[in-house]
């Protein structure tokens, strides 16, 4: 079995946009692609951002560390780490960075976004 670091760093590489979605509106969806993987170990965890945030943010504990895309995160940069209740995980499922955010790119030469 491949160890999470490892599949987190490929997958943060394979493409710029990576990090962007899983860490805007993506971090829970993120934990259910480390629960596939890691069915019996994975657990989600809230997190605030800020002090004074709603929770905010979902880390992924496996094997006594906690992950999200970025990689081995500490929980003492977050605020208020609990584990997310079965109730709390409707709620963030609902959590979606294509819903809150639009990619586009920029032209090189104006800056203006390329919307086609």
């Amino acid at each position: 079995m491949v160890e999470p670091i490892n599949f987190i760093n490929t997958l943060r590489e394979s493409d710029t946009y990576i990090p962007y979605i899983y860490l805007h509106g993506g971090c829970y969806q993120f934990y259910k692609v480390l629960k596939l993987l890691y069915p019996r170990k994975a657990v989600a965890y809230k997190v605030k951002t800020t002090q004074l945030s709603d929770y905010d943010h979902i880390l992924t504990k496996i094997d006594g560390k906690y992950y999200d895309i970025t990689g081995e995160v500490q929980s003492d940069t977050y605020f208020g780490l609990e584990r997310a209740t079965r109730q709390e995980k409707e709620v963030f499922k609902t959590w979606s960075f294509a819903f809150n955010n639009w990619l586009y790119k920029e032209c090189p030469n104006c800056g203006e976004p390329i919307t086609g």
